[in-house]
């Protein structure tokens, strides 16, 4: 926070639920459709292994439908 604070960057924060919702429709999604939302949006064959790596890519993910992808 302060090195975003430090050069100006914005901070953006989601809560579960709203990755969830952004992602699936649904905000109360279980892991496994979380998993599948993200390879479904990347078109990956496969799942992301890692839970936090697939978590990760889905707060990304979240900001780019959210944010970016309406500008």
């Amino acid at each position: 926070m302060l090195v975003a604070a430090q050069n100006k960057s914005d901070v953006v924060e989601y809560t579960a639920l709203q990755v969830k919702r952004t992602l699936t429709g649904y905000g109360r999604a279980d892991k496994k459709q979380m998993q599948e939302a993200v390879m479904k949006d990347l078109g990956l064959a496969k799942i992301i292994k890692s839970d936090d790596a697939n978590d990760a890519v889905a707060i990304a993910l979240c900001y780019y439908k959210l944010v970016l992808h309406d500008k």
